[in-house]
C-alpha cells in the first residue's frame, strides 16, 4: 500500500491525475484490520498510509478516523498527528488542526511540522506566529522552498517589500539547484508561490500555480484555502 501511495503522488505531480487517483483507490481498498494484531507497527503504518490516501481523495472524515486508529496504537506518532491536522485543516477545523500540529512538534520538532503550524498561524491572521514558525523551519531545512514563499507572502502583506523580495529570491535560488527534489509544491506552498509570482509581475506562471492549487483543493475538498485561491485567480 505504501508503494502505491507514493506512486500515486508521483503521478499526480507529473500531471497524470487519473492514474494517481487509481493508485490511491487501491490503497484504501486495503483493509488494515486483516493485519495480524501482533504486528502493531505494521498495523499503525497501514492505518496511516490509508489515511493519507483518503486525504488525497478528499475523504477527510475517513482520513481522520484512520489517523485516530493509528494514534490509538501509538499516540506519540508525530506523522499521524501531522496528517490528522491536515485532514482537519482541509475541513476548516483550524483551531483543532493547530493543536494537532503543535502535538506533532512536541513529539518531533521537524521543519515540516513547524511549517504546517505556520500555515495555521497565517490562516488565523497571526503573522508574527507564522513567521516565527517559518524561521524555525528554514533553520532546520534551509532548502525548504515552500517556507520561503509563504514567508515572502507574509512580508508582502505587511508591506515589508525588502524581506518579501529577499525570501522570493532565496526560493528561486533553491529551486534552481538541480539536487533539490521537486516535491515541495504542496498546496499551501504552491498558493504562496502563485501569489509571489503575481507580485513579481509573472501572471502566466502565477496562474499555472493557482490553477494547480485549485485542482488540489477540489480533489481534497479543502474548504479553508479555496476562497483565497478563487480571490487570487480573480486578480
Amino acid at each position: 500500500a505504501q508503494v502505491q501511495y507514493y506512486r500515486g503522488l508521483a503521478q499526480y505531480y507529473l500531471g497524470d491525475r487519473p492514474e494517481a487517483l487509481r493508485q490511491w483507490q487501491k490503497v484504501i481498498e486495503t483493509d488494515p484490520s486483516t493485519i495480524h494484531p501482533k504486528a502493531p507497527t505494521t498495523l499503525k503504518s497501514a492505518y496511516l498510509i490509508r489515511g493519507m490516501a483518503y486525504y488525497r481523495l478528499g475523504e477527510q472524515k475517513a482520513a481522520i478516523q484512520d489517523c485516530l486508529a493509528a494514534l490509538k496504537i501509538d499516540d506519540a506518532d508525530a506523522g499521524a498527528w501531522l496528517w490528522l491536522g491536515l485532514a482537519r485543516l482541509a475541513l476548516g477545523n483550524v483551531a483543532v488542526a493547530f493543536k494537532d500540529f503543535s502535538t506533532a512538534i512536541h513529539y518531533a520538532p521537524t521543519a515540516e511540522n513547524f511549517y504546517y503550524r505556520a500555515v495555521v498561524h497565517w490562516l488565523q491572521d497571526d503573522r508574527e506566529g507564522a513567521i516565527a514558525d517559518l524561521d524555525r523551519a528554514v533553520q532546520q531545512r534551509p532548502s525548504m522552498v515552500n517556507a520561503y514563499y509563504l514567508r515572502s507572502l507574509l512580508y508582502a502583506t505587511a508591506q515589508d517589500s525588502e524581506n518579501a523580495e529577499a525570501d522570493y529570491q532565496r526560493a528561486l535560488e533553491w529551486e534552481a539547484k538541480p539536487s533539490l527534489p521537486v516535491v515541495w509544491n504542496e498546496v499551501y506552498g504552491c498558493y504562496a508561490r502563485g501569489c509571489a509570482r503575481q507580485n513579481a509581475g509573472h501572471p502566466a506562471d502565477a496562474r499555472t500555480d493557482l490553477q494547480f492549487v485549485d485542482q488540489q483543493c477540489r480533489d481534497t475538498h479543502n474548504t479553508v484555502l479555496t476562497p483565497r485561491v478563487v480571490e487570487a485567480l480573480a486578480r
